[in-house]
C-alpha cells in the first residue's frame, strides 16, 4: 500500500514551485492535483484516507489540494516560463506510477517544470 504521506510530498511539490503544463501554470496544478488525487484513492483504504486526512472522497481531495497549493495563482519565478513537455512528462510519470510499499518519492522528471 502507498503511505499516506505521497499526498502531503505532493502537495509540497505544488507548492514549492509546480510550474507548466498542460495550458498553463494553473491548470497544470489543477491537473496534478486530480492526478495525485487519483493515485491516492487508487492505491489506499478510502477508509485510512479519510481517518488520516480527512478527505471525504477523491473529489474532496482535489478541492482541498487546489486551496492548499493555490492552483489559481500559481505563476514559475521571474524569468523562467513553463515547458509543457516537462509538466506533461511528470503528469504521466505520475498517472504510471505502480502503488508501491514504504517511503514513494515523486517522479524526477517532477523536479523541473519551471526553465
Amino acid at each position: 500500500m502507498i503511505k499516506v504521506s505521497l499526498f502531503a510530498a505532493s502537495a509540497a511539490f505544488v507548492l514549492l514551485g509546480a510550474c507548466g503544463g498542460p495550458g498553463n501554470v494553473q491548470d497544470a496544478c489543477k491537473q496534478a492535483g486530480s492526478d495525485i488525487c487519483a493515485k491516492l484513492f487508487k492505491c489506499v483504504d478510502p477508509g485510512v484516507i479519510k481517518s488520516s486526512l480527512g478527505y471525504a472522497d477523491q473529489t474532496d481531495c482535489e478541492v482541498k489540494f487546489e486551496a492548499t497549493a493555490n492552483c489559481a495563482n500559481l505563476a514559475c519565478p521571474g524569468g523562467t516560463s513553463f515547458d509543457s513537455s516537462a509538466a506533461n512528462q511528470c503528469l504521466d510519470d505520475i498517472n504510471n506510477a505502480a502503488c508501491v510499499t514504504g517511503q514513494p518519492s515523486l517522479p524526477a522528471s517532477c523536479n523541473d517544470w519551471c526553465k
